[in-house]
């Protein structure tokens, strides 16, 4: 995986690749969950209680994830118990628009 960004959290770290997917890797180094957001991922940050992950792409998204949910979005493409809260679309010569 070719890693774009990484945040680090109590469990492991939450890696971005070049593919759209987040994949959180514990300290041993094993894949714990994946999840699919659909564009090249241009920066992680996360909450101090580690709740809420913000996840920027490539593509003009800004994705925000709750990572204490605990269930899985019913048409999500990965593995992860997450829940995606929002999402923005942040493009050139446009207002943010909440989708």
């Amino acid at each position: 995986m070719r890693v774009y960004g990484a945040v680090a959290l109590t469990q492991g770290s939450i890696l971005g690749d070049a593919y759209g997917y987040l994949r959180l890797i514990d300290r041993e180094g094993r894949e714990l969950w994946r999840y699919f957001v659909g564009s090249t991922i241009s920066g992680l940050a996360v909450t101090p209680d580690e709740g809420i992950l913000a996840v920027g792409t490539y593509g003009g998204m800004l994705h925000l994830i709750d990572l204490q949910s605990g269930t899985k979005d019913e048409y999500s493409i990965g593995t992860a118990p997450i829940h995606e809260i929002g999402r923005w679309l942040l493009w050139r010569n446009y207002e943010p628009l909440r989708w």
